[in-house]
């Protein structure tokens, strides 16, 4: 969706295309939502872009991802309707998806400062990429994954502890501290 937005968002054929792809990927990374919670969970492997921290259970980086991917695939899904191609199936259960894993998100990572880095491992790590979902809602126009209150405590937190913390800023941000 990105990409179909940035040049220029006129290349339906492009999106056809991508249909089957978009809709295999996400019914296999909901196989990952072992609890029914509608987050996929994190296994402790490295399974996710920081392969050496061991995320466990629902994690901010990947579930934020998995809310934004489920808001794209679902405009994506509304644009080719107009193009008469049947995605109604699909809008269903990604809507369902999106309802039950925006709250759950919400209450298994706030800590009323900051989202946890994930929701089983007890870590007390504040993630710079934390709203890397919110990130790619705000960029391509969808709706916001978190509340703006929550993003705007997050963000003053990652630039205090990741950046301001880390050497006084003199090295740039830390991925997490």
């Amino acid at each position: 969706y990105r990409d179909y937005l940035l040049t220029g968002a006129t290349d339906l054929e492009f999106l056809t295309d991508c249909w089957p792809s978009i809709v295999s990927s996400l019914d296999y990374l909901k196989t990952f939502d072992t609890d029914g919670d509608g987050l996929p969970e994190n296994s402790g492997a490295p399974d996710q872009t920081y392969d050496d921290w061991q995320l466990k259970g629902v994690s901010a980086y990947c579930g934020g991802l998995w809310i934004a991917a489920l808001e794209a695939a679902l405009v994506i899904a509304q644009g080719l309707e107009s193009q008469g191609i049947n995605t109604k199936l699909e809008q269903e259960k990604w809507l369902a998806w999106l309802n039950q894993s925006k709250p759950t998100y919400q209450a298994k990572l706030w800590n009323g400062q900051f989202y946890h880095l994930d929701s089983d491992s007890n870590s007390q790590v504040v993630m710079a990429d934390q709203l890397c979902g919110q990130y790619y809602a705000r960029l391509l126009n969808l709706p916001d994954i978190v509340p703006i209150e929550c993003a705007e405590s997050a963000l003053k937190t990652v630039y205090d502890v990741c950046f301001v913390k880390f050497h006084n800023g003199q090295f740039g941000a830390a991925n997490g501290l």
